[in-house]
Parts: structure tokens; sequence; C-alpha cells
């Protein structure tokens, strides 16, 4: 049984470490909780239903899944390991180390969360993530935005100022949009450019250098138009899917170094 853990990036890498994982050892597998985090307080994570930010269509091609609602009455904590939800990295080391846990396990259930943090990557065969997909509902409201808001070709800036990510990497400076705008040099510069952040409206002067935003007519905005595609009340995570999956179609991104939400984008971008 996993639950994802962190921010959206991290969950994804848990999906894909999850199913690579069960796949190629054979063991049945499915996802119970998603992490989430209020807009107003992104330091708070929480556990949701899994479906409360992922489709998981994708998994059940594969024999090995299992719907957790068809489980979960069955699962105590006298026949499940893990029942406290510790992190998997504060019970194993590796996946060698589960594997043998695994075949002398007496109960029937295990829960491993933040399981990515265990994994060796390289030797995961598949790229499961490029299939991850957001529930109906976001999917409905990102296909609104690309219909009606979002141009055919845009360049796209992953701008990483929040205080979670800042304060968590002990980054004491921040760069301007406006310095980073002047910077970057995309292939085509002549595009919009989509800004991918929380909030943007209520930056700084500081880290915008200047007094209305909307003075920038080369950038996108999504910001006001929240009530008239319904994402008032979504969540941080499930801002950030909707702002992965803009990256996703845009035509080139640039991020920052130590952010997995811009990693992950350019793992998809090549």
């Amino acid at each position: 049984i996993f639950d994802t853990s962190m921010g959206l990036c991290n969950q994804i890498f848990d999906i894909q470490s999850a199913i690579n994982f069960c796949n190629m050892n054979d063991y049945y597998f499915t996802f119970r909780n998603c992490s989430l985090r209020n807009k107003n307080n992104i330091k708070l994570f929480y556990n949701e239903p899994f479906n409360k930010l992922f489709d998981d269509k994708l998994f059940k091609q594969y024999k090995n899944y299992i719907t957790y609602d068809t489980i979960k009455k069955k699962v105590n904590h006298k026949n499940t390991f893990n029942f406290e939800n510790k992190r998997s990295i504060e019970l194993f080391s590796n996946e060698n180390e589960l594997i043998n846990f695994l075949k002398t396990m007496k109960q029937e259930f295990i829960i491993l969360p933040q399981f990515f943090s265990i994994c060796d990557f390289s030797k995961q065969k598949n790229r499961y993530y490029i299939k991850i997909k957001p529930n109906k509902n976001l999917l409905s409201i990102f296909l609104n935005l690309k219909k009606n808001l979002l141009p055919e070709r845009y360049n796209y800036i992953h701008f990483r100022y929040e205080s979670d990510f800042t304060s968590f990497f002990n980054l004491n400076y921040q760069i301007s949009i406006d310095s980073l705008l002047n910077r970057l040099k995309f292939k085509n510069n002549k595009l919009k450019t989509y800004i991918a952040c929380s909030n943007i409206k209520s930056l700084s002067k500081t880290l915008l250098l200047s007094n209305d935003i909307y003075s920038y007519k080369n950038i996108i905005f999504k910001d006001d138009q929240f009530e008239k595609y319904k994402m008032n009340y979504l969540n941080f995570e499930e801002r950030a899917f909707i702002d992965f999956l803009i990256g996703v179609y845009s035509q080139e991104i640039y991020g920052h170094s130590k952010s997995s939400f811009s990693g992950l984008l350019n793992f998809f971008k090549n």
C-alpha cells in the first residue's frame, strides 16, 4: 500500500518507483493516499485519498494492481506492517533490504509512504511517469485553459520563490522575474512566456521590479482566470499539477536546479 508524499513531483517519483518495483518483482500493489497543501500554508502537508489528485486508470492495466477501496476495510494494525505510517526510509535503507523483509513478512499488507526515498532510479526500466494524469476534474480545468488562454506556442519559467523551498535549501537570495526575462535565452525569445509560481500578482516589487504586474505584455497570466475556470478552491498541489501540464505543452522550460518540479519537466522535454 503506497502513500505518495510531499510535493507533486516527489509524489510522481513515488508512483514511478512503486510501479517499477512491483511489476519487476511481481507484488500486488495499490495507492491509498496522496499529499496536499493548503494554498495559504504551503509548509503543512496533509493526506487525502489518492484520487483527490491522481487518476488511477493507468494502473488498472496491470494484473497486480488492486483498487484500495476493495481492501480498505480489511486493513488493520494486526495484519498490516507499518500501520503507524512511518516513512519508507525510516524502515529500509534500500529496495534489496525491503525485498528480503517481504520474503519473511507475516502480515498481509505493508504501508510504504514516500517510497522513492529508498529506490535506485537507474534500475527502473520503464518511464511510467510520462503517463501519469490528474483526476478528471483537474484535467478538465487544464484543457479549458489550454483551449481558451494558452497560445499554441509559448515558453515557460518555473519561478520557485516560495518560502518552503527557499528555507529548505537555505537560499538567501532571490532573482527577480525582470532579471530572468532579460537573461534567459530561449530558442525563440519572441514567444510569450508563462510564469509558473503561486500568487504571481502578490509578488513584491523586489521580485518584479515593476509596480504593475500587467505591464509585462509578454507574460501569460492565469491568476485572474481562477474564478472563470473554477480554480479558486484548488489547493497548492492541484494548482501545481495544472502548472505542470502547462509546462509539458510548452516549447522550452527554464527552472531551478534544486527543484524536482523543474527537473521532472525537463525529463519530459529531454
